[in-house]
């Protein structure tokens, strides 16, 4: 068993499946109009020329918008669980 050739097949499959999930979870939440991560206030806070343009229809901008994650997994440490 090589530990760092299985630490990077598990770093790559966490990584696949959380991108996913956070993906689908944004995705979910832009077609019911919410912003409950605070995409909005990042928004005002650092692009705030463009989001003053959609500040009275932030719900229905926010939807519209392309948003996509991008996770990076590091493993520190392995051992076994008792």
């Amino acid at each position: 068993m090589d530990i760092d050739t299985d630490k990077k097949k598990l770093t790559s499959l966490i990584t696949k499946q959380l991108n996913k999930d956070l993906n689908d979870l944004i995705h979910k939440i832009q077609k019911q109009q919410l912003d409950p991560f605070g995409f909005g206030d990042y928004a005002r806070a650092f692009q705030y020329k463009e989001w003053k343009t959609v500040e009275d229809d932030w719900p229905s901008a926010f939807s519209k918008a392309n948003v996509k994650v991008a996770p990076t997994i590091k493993i520190l440490e392995n051992g076994i669980i008792k």
